[in-house]
């Protein structure tokens, strides 16, 4: 039985959400063994929607790097952020070439990884994070379980 290409990556989920609210982010963690940690993300100061998702990518990175992880898929909505990473795109602003030093240079932490633009609609889970920090209180540390129920048969 061979071993799927990807099946010791761990995948990282990353979006943000700016608005005259203010500036958040959510980040999924996916360990190779379908284990999830899940982030909302609340930013002090205010963002455009690329510099929150540059947050929350960051964010994702240390938790990977503290978790001492080696090989990681990436994956974002956002084209912009995706194609400065892989080189596609030049940085045209200075912040944005500021986020992306960064994130290259915590890029080199890793043995491998990948980056991968991503459809809305599959990065929804994450985007609903980034919404969920509007509406919490950021000064109160939480955990929030969800629980799956079939129907009565």
């Amino acid at each position: 039985m061979s071993a799927s290409p990807d099946e010791d990556f761990w995948h990282l989920q990353v979006n943000d959400a700016s608005n005259y609210k203010g500036s958040r982010a959510g980040l999924a963690l996916v360990t190779p063994d379908s284990s999830n940690l899940k982030k909302a993300i609340t930013l002090s100061f205010k963002t455009s929607n690329n510099e929150a998702e540059y947050e929350a990518l960051l964010v994702g990175l240390q938790m990977e790097k503290d978790l001492v992880m080696k090989k990681l898929a990436i994956h974002s909505d956002s084209q912009l952020i995706t194609s400065q990473t892989i080189r596609e795109y030049m940085r045209k602003h200075l912040k944005m070439a500021q986020y992306l030093e960064k994130v290259r240079k915590q890029l080199e932490a890793f043995q491998t990884y990948t980056f991968t633009q991503v459809l809305w609609v599959d990065n929804a889970h994450t985007d609903a994070l980034a919404g969920l920090s509007f509406v919490l209180n950021h000064q109160l540390k939480r955990s929030i379980l969800v629980e799956y129920l079939d129907a009565l048969s």
